[in-house]
């Protein structure tokens, strides 16, 4: 039964990173930085970071937010036994996921 839903955790992390990826490259679609910034490296992300609005910055929070839900809500739904365990575990995978190096890798407001 423990295998199982070990199985089952991989799966809803896997799940939720795909939800967050998906929304990432959504809101980069739907919400383009302005022309003519370059944020391919750290001297120029510096210097657009005050051109951008709170609108460029609504996608990650909500993509970062989506995935980890998704991810707990599977887990929390699917898992047999320790599902409060398997929940907090997908919550601390998602704290590691949001450090201040995926605002730098980001594609749309990283290195590309």
């Amino acid at each position: 039964m423990r295998y199982n839903s070990i199985v089952i955790f991989i799966l809803a992390l896997f799940t939720g990173m795909g939800v967050n990826m998906g929304m990432l490259f959504l809101g980069s679609w739907l919400i383009p930085i302005p022309q003519g910034l370059d944020t391919s490296t750290r001297e120029g992300l510096r210097d657009a970071l005050p051109l951008l609005e709170a609108r460029h910055f609504l996608f990650p929070f909500l993509a970062h937010a989506m995935g980890t839900l998704t991810g707990a809500f599977l887990v929390t739904g699917y898992a047999k036994t320790d599902t409060f365990r398997y929940s907090m575990l997908m919550q601390d995978f998602s704290f590691w996921e949001d450090s201040p190096l995926s605002w730098v890798c980001h594609p749309q407001y990283g290195f590309q």
